[in-house]
């Protein structure tokens, strides 16, 4: 039989932190992680745009679209290593606005 190699073994220590941080025993976010996500969902800029026009210049910012970029993986990374559907955490402001 192989053995994990110790790099899968700190991967799988790291996503298992995450889910004790995160979820619940059902596995899914407990009430606070969840309004913690929504929150970064919003901060992290999940429903935008990839690209970041200027407000001046109304040409595409290079340099804000990394950083939209970034913080977007943040969100992606967490929702990644807990294994959480895009769609149950749906911001109910969203919700709204699609009606």
């Amino acid at each position: 039989m192989n053995q994990p190699s110790r790099l899968e073994l700190l991967r799988h220590r790291k996503r298992w932190a995450y889910i004790r941080t995160f979820c619940g025993p059902d596995g899914k976010p407990h009430p606070e992680a969840a309004r913690v996500l929504a929150d970064l969902r919003t901060f992290c800029g999940i429903n935008k745009g990839g690209l970041v026009i200027s407000p001046v210049g109304r040409m595409v910012d290079p340099y804000a679209t990394i950083y939209r970029a970034a913080m977007r993986d943040v969100y992606l990374r967490i929702a990644l290593m807990i294994e959480v559907d895009e769609t149950d955490n749906e911001d109910p402001k969203d919700e709204q606005a699609q009606v």
